[in-house]
């Protein structure tokens, strides 16, 4: 009687797991890297489904943001055509060791379950194994020397500025130490020659006298006196605004060259005042 239950219990546990293991099938994996992992890396295991993607229960897959096993921690899962799971490295032994990727299962809609074999892979820790009994100490890398930064571009853009800002500077010297356009109109030559007199003259009154003088010449196409200011004013309309400071130029002019009791000479910066008023009126003219 007793061998007969025997019989009878094996029997029922041989056809039991028969049942399972039809039931349960088996997905192949890989991981993209499975040897020299640190902590902090991450790994995908690439999971090749024997079944259509829709046929999974996706209630039953791995939970993500949880942590499997001593090692590894779950931050993505995704199912397409391919299931794929991103694991990151938590923890690592003090010396390299090699490990296996937890073993995982989860359900079809038809009730059925897919297993995940678990896989090989290396961890160790950052730093070399030392041996703290016999004294010794971590043996750190050396430093790295520092990349060298490219600045051949940097070296040419500088030298292009530099060039620029040179021949600029010897534009500048050259207009105002008197190369200029021909077509300069009178007040704005007056202008520039009054700005130059200090340099050329040492701020000469005669000096700057004589340039306001031509400017005005020029204006009227003749020589002008105090006595034909009527003259100018005609033949330059847009000086009527200015006519009683043109007048007391003009005026304090002729005593200082005519007169016999010569007068005082105008001030240089009345003049350039006179010479500034004016060509803004030439400006508009």
């Amino acid at each position: 009687m007793k061998k007969l239950l025997v019989i009878i219990i094996t029997l029922s546990s041989l056809f039991t797991g028969t049942v399972i293991a039809d039931e349960l099938r088996v997905a192949k994996a890989e991981l993209d890297k499975a040897w020299g992992l640190l902590i902090g890396d991450v790994i995908t295991m690439t999971v090749e489904l024997p079944v259509a993607s829709t046929e999974i229960d996706a209630s039953s897959l791995p939970h993500i943001d949880k942590r499997y096993g001593d090692w590894l921690y779950i931050r993505q899962v995704t199912l397409a055509d391919k299931l794929s799971i991103e694991f990151q490295l938590v923890n690592v032994p003090p010396v390299t060791t090699d490990v296996m990727t937890p073993s995982l299962t989860f359900r079809l809609l038809d009730g059925e379950f897919i297993n995940v074999e678990s896989l090989p892979m290396t961890i160790g820790p950052i730093i070399a194994e030392i041996d703290k009994e016999a004294g010794q100490k971590p043996k750190l890398k050396p430093a790295h020397s520092p990349g060298l930064i490219d600045t051949s571009v940097l070296k040419q853009n500088l030298f292009i500025a530099i060039v620029v800002a040179v021949v600029t500077a010897v534009i500048v010297l050259i207009w105002n130490m008197g190369w200029r356009p021909r077509n300069r109109q009178p007040f704005a030559e007056a202008a520039h020659g009054l700005r130059m007199l200090r340099w050329q003259h040492g701020n000469d009154p005669q000096h700057a006298v004589r340039i306001v003088h031509k400017a005005f010449n020029n204006t009227a196409n003749k020589t002008v006196v105090h006595s034909e200011l009527d003259y100018l004013f005609t033949a330059a309309p847009w000086l009527n605004p200015l006519q009683q400071e043109i007048n007391a130029f003009y005026l304090q002019s002729s005593q200082h060259f005519f007169s016999p009791d010569s007068g005082a000479m105008p001030d240089v910066q009345d003049l350039k005042k006179l010479v500034k008023a004016c060509r803004a009126k030439e400006k508009l003219a």
